[in-house]
């Protein structure tokens, strides 16, 4: 039997009116993996995963805040940058560990691994605004970077334990790119680093620390932080027709300097259903040349059906979002079947390299819903967006609207 289209717009009143699994809003796995910290003892620390997961992790709404650590926010070290709050809740701070000084911080009781020694460092400082998840990564395709390690702490004083820790991520976003370009020099490289913490709540503090690998190895780096942040693959050819942006064209740091967000809907938006598995959010203008971008999709709905044909025993089904403005995919979101759950989610900072001709052009965006399983039909996935401008795409160009 056929199923009716599954991509659609709904009003903020469908996500206000969700129910949520009390277990889940303390932070316990109902899904069959490893429970997160229970919220409800006496000393609550995020809880972190070893490695990023490549699912949806989403807002479930207010978590229970419970009692926490009494060294949250601490810091007595100079030089600390706070990070100013965003409207679609990602940072992306470009920076170079040249010149900076080795804080007396240890890396030695990582819950991943121990990591004995590392080099220059700078530190900044996050605190949460609505999400309940924080992601971090220097995989960012900036050209001339090199080894990095990349930290989180409570606090930043002396004797503090870190949260997490990752030296090399082993994500190459570039693979499809010639293999000249596919080290850190050329904006690419498993050497780079990314981690996430969980089982946070607005309000929490949590200390960055992006370190070069050794004394020796000190570079530019380019941050991205997102909340309820999503690891997103490598861009590779998907069906439909569209292209897919290249991840290595070397932009310099200053492709960053000038974002520009958009929001959707806005009043003369179609919102239309071309497919039953695509959603045109509507046109909008877009820099002669585009660096990066990032996202904020806010989800009335996220869930995958348990029809016959959507569910394959003794496999997890899995999906994609993609994201693309004009005729290219600039993101790819997974989808877990495990772990979906609406909410908020963000796209971190996305290297891509498009561009538009001379000046600003009017360009159609828009999000197509895609099965990863073998079998299973795009339209298995019930993805829903939420009404109200809480969408937005942010692209990072070579100039202002």
């Amino acid at each position: 039997m056929t199923r009716a289209p599954a991509l659609i717009f709904a009003c903020a009143a469908i996500l206000a009116a969700c129910s949520y699994d009390l277990d889940v809003l303390k932070g316990r796995r109902t899904d069959g993996g490893a429970d997160v910290v229970d919220a409800s003892v006496d000393r609550v620390v995020p809880d972190v995963s070893v490695d990023v997961r490549p699912d949806v992790p989403v807002d479930m709404g207010p978590a229970d805040a419970g009692v926490r650590d009494a060294s949250m926010g601490a810091c007595a070290l100079p030089g600390v940058t706070t990070l100013p709050p965003t409207a679609n809740h990602v940072s992306v701070i470009e920076g170079t560990t040249v010149d900076a000084g080795t804080p007396a911080l240890s890396l030695e009781n990582c819950p991943q691994r121990q990591i004995s020694s590392f080099g220059p460092s700078r530190i900044f400082r996050y605190q949460m605004q609505a999400g309940t998840r924080l992601f971090a990564s220097t995989n960012t395709g900036l050209c001339g970077s090199n080894d990095t390690i990349l930290s989180a702490f409570l606090s930043c004083d002396t004797g503090a334990r870190p949260l997490a820790c990752n030296d090399d991520d082993s994500r190459d976003l570039c693979a499809s790119c010639v293999s000249a370009m596919r080290t850190p020099a050329g904006g690419c490289g498993e050497i780079l680093s990314t981690i996430s913490v969980d089982n946070l709540v607005p309000g929490d503090v949590v200390y960055l620390m992006v370190s070069a690998y050794s004394a020796g190895m000190t570079a530019p780096f380019r941050l991205t932080v997102a909340e309820n942040g999503v690891e997103l693959p490598a861009l590779t050819a998907v069906d439909g027709g569209l292209g897919v942006s290249p991840q290595c064209a070397c932009p310099t740091m200053a492709g960053t300097a000038t974002p520009t967000t958009v929001t959707f809907p806005m009043q003369g938006d179609t919102n239309q259903l071309a497919l039953s598995n695509r959603l045109i959010l509507g046109s909008r203008m877009v820099p002669q040349r585009v660096y990066g971008v990032s996202a904020r999709l806010a989800l009335s709905q996220l869930s995958v059906s348990t029809a016959g044909g959507c569910q394959i025993a003794g496999m997890t089904t899995t999906g994609a979002i993609d994201l693309s403005i004009g005729p290219t995919v600039v993101a790819t979101i997974p989808i877990n079947a495990a772990t979906a759950r609406p909410g908020f989610i963000t796209v971190p900072y996305n290297p891509v390299a498009l561009s538009f001709g001379s000046g600003s052009t009017l360009t159609q965006f828009q999000y197509t819903v895609r099965s990863t399983t073998p079998g299973v039909p795009a339209t298995c996935f019930d993805v829903a967006f939420n009404l109200g401008g809480s969408n937005s795409v942010t692209l990072y160009g070579n100039a202002a609207l």
